[in-house]
């Protein structure tokens, strides 16, 4: 793209970098910014500058923050008990939305990945450890995206905590579709169970399937008539591929 100025083409360059703009946007960005006053743009490059010296993380939960500790662990009224282990900042948000949630969060700032190269000791993994082994934690709910990837990183945690009595729990993710009755001639749907109802009703079929398991891999869904035979070969694959 041929520019008549450098110094747009290093403006563009520059707000091409940030995520989800491409050069056309970027481009148009910036011819809007030169048609604003002068102040508007120094007050914006300001509040840029200020936000990524001055901003913080809390010592506690590891959220961006404006001081040492953030207002949700430094509430009274909030149950420290129950942690809610998330990915980043976004999910806290998105969680304290609802206004349901009264308990603290665990910001890990990532999920393990080892194709990204991305592994426990770069996430904030050792510090939750370590609020367990203090005795206060009752529960911890993990609120990790359901992907490969964050099903490895609730699997970690569980084994670095497995040795403590406290409650693991996650998030319920999808609706089960129900059975529907249809008219004589015409086509039924397919009942379907959430993956956690079938494990538990294969539970039976494989005693040493771990709570975890069944409270991790949320929603995948199983025909009403599978048999147990499949149902045992089913789970097999994916537990022991799991723990391999």
């Amino acid at each position: 793209m041929e520019l008549p100025s450098k110094l747009l083409e290093n403006a563009v360059n520059e707000m091409a970098q940030l995520p989800g703009i491409g050069k056309r946007t970027a481009l148009r960005l910036v011819l809007h910014l030169l048609k604003q006053p002068s102040e508007q743009t120094e007050v914006l490059s300001s509040a840029l500058t200020v936000m990524r010296n001055d901003i913080q993380y809390c010592k506690e939960c590891h959220t961006i923050s404006d001081a040492d500790i953030c207002g949700i662990c430094s509430n009274p009224s909030r149950d420290k008990s129950i942690i809610c282990v998330v990915e980043d900042v976004r999910d806290v948000m998105a969680l304290e939305n609802t206004g349901m949630f009264k308990g603290v969060y665990h910001v890990l700032g990532g999920k393990i990945s080892p194709i990204e190269g991305v592994g426990p000791s770069q996430l904030k993994i050792s510090s939750l450890v370590d609020k367990v082994k203090q005795g206060n934690v009752a529960e911890i709910i993990f609120a990790l995206s359901s992907t490969m990837e964050g099903d490895t990183t609730n699997f970690y945690i569980y084994k670095q905590i497995k040795d403590y009595e406290i409650k693991t729990s996650t998030i319920a993710r999808g609706i089960a579709a129900p059975t529907m009755k249809m008219k004589k001639g015409k086509t039924k749907s397919v009942g379907v169970q959430p993956f956690h109802s079938a494990c538990s009703k294969g539970a039976k079929i494989f005693p040493q399937l771990p709570g975890l398991f069944t409270k991790t891999i949320i929603m995948m869904v199983i025909p009403r008539n599978t048999s147990s035979e499949i149902m045992r070969s089913f789970i097999s694959i994916i537990f022991y591929g799991l723990i391999d």
